[in-house]
């Protein structure tokens, strides 16, 4: 019997829900909901969601992946669902739900949370059946995008998924102008400070910085970046909205005064040849292909470097070490 490994994230507040066109409960409407299956993302409900227009499209997105999603056994062993578990928490995920449909009936993590009509409601926005593996996702977009495409890639290499003898090219467009920085409770730039957003987004800086869009892209191949860039702000106006005042004058006051007395509109990338010539010749890691690599740790093993610096090299440089004993606490 063929199996199929099918991903599903929540994004929001909701643990488990049901989806199905008879019933989505009051506490899914007005939260994000982002659902990813196979290789779309569609978002919603929401409270200005058309309902069954909604439904429709999620019936017609089912259609075309379900000829896309790999194969896995949904009898997988603890072992082996608490080594996804363990790859999940590694790119960021507090853990990995997973649904086995098996023909004694439903199991894993997920099934003691989930009801009956809820399950029913998942296998048919998946189109899972008796032996299909669904594994969950719930935490923030950013984080369940980030470790679904990981065990996307993960199943992809396990089960011999793709072609490797194809070269397939594609353009990654309008990335978010800002991310959002937990830590410091702020917006960061997501490309760099000086990248264009769409000029069609700049009122959003005042009401919304989430939904500004950046003149940024990159070329991808076989799933690598293989080339970033981005148009530049040639506007004083522009590159004030995305630095903080006493930042700009600190940092890039030389570049605001240039601009004032213009610029013209400029942009570029930068293409990875390192990452294209490992690719070209079919090997897992870029170091094979880089004349005198670092390792994992950033040092470079041929000349044994960075290596300790002499006092007097420190008291020149006017640098004072502080550093604890290896074998210290």
């Amino acid at each position: 019997m063929q199996r199929r490994w099918i991903w599903l994230s929540l994004s929001g507040v909701l643990a488990s829900w049901a989806l199905s066109n008879a019933w989505i409960p009051p506490a899914a409407w007005g939260q994000e909901v982002t659902l990813n299956v196979g290789k779309e993302t569609i978002n919603g409900p929401d409270e200005g969601t058309d309902r069954e227009a909604w439904f429709a499209e999620m019936k017609r997105w089912r259609e075309r992946e379900r000829a896309r999603i790999g194969y896995v056994d949904a009898e997988y062993t603890r072992k082996e669902v608490d080594d996804l578990t363990t790859f999940s928490k590694e790119q960021g995920a507090k853990g990995l739900a997973t649904l086995a449909l098996t023909a004694e009936g439903v199991k894993g993590t997920a099934q003691k949370f989930i009801k009956p009509e809820e399950v029913e409601a998942i296998k048919a926005l998946t189109g899972a059946k008796t032996g299909d593996l669904v594994l969950f996702i719930a935490d923030s977009k950013a984080v369940a995008n980030k470790t679904l495409s990981a065990l996307r890639l993960l199943f992809r290499d396990r089960l011999n998924l793709a072609d490797k003898d194809l070269l397939a090219f594609a353009w990654v467009l309008d990335f978010p102008m800002f991310e959002y920085n937990e830590e410091d409770k702020k917006w960061d730039a997501a490309h760099h400070p000086f990248t264009m957003p769409k000029l069609e987004d700049l009122p959003k800086f005042e009401t919304d910085p989430s939904q500004i869009l950046s003149d940024a892209y990159d070329m991808v191949l076989n799933g690598y970046e293989t080339a970033s860039g981005s148009i530049r702000i040639h506007r004083s106006d522009i590159q004030q909205k995305g630095l903080k005042d006493e930042e700009i004058q600190a940092k890039f006051g030389h570049l605001i005064e240039a601009f004032q007395y213009g610029a013209p509109p400029h942009g570029g990338m930068a293409p990875g040849i390192d990452r294209l010539v490992m690719i070209f010749a079919d090997e897992p890691n870029i170091r094979e292909v880089i004349a005198f690599p670092k390792n994992q740790a950033g040092r470079d093993l041929m000349a044994d470097a960075p290596s300790p610096a002499s006092e007097k090299q420190l008291r020149e440089l006017q640098i004072k070490l502080d550093l604890k004993k290896v074998d210290e606490k």
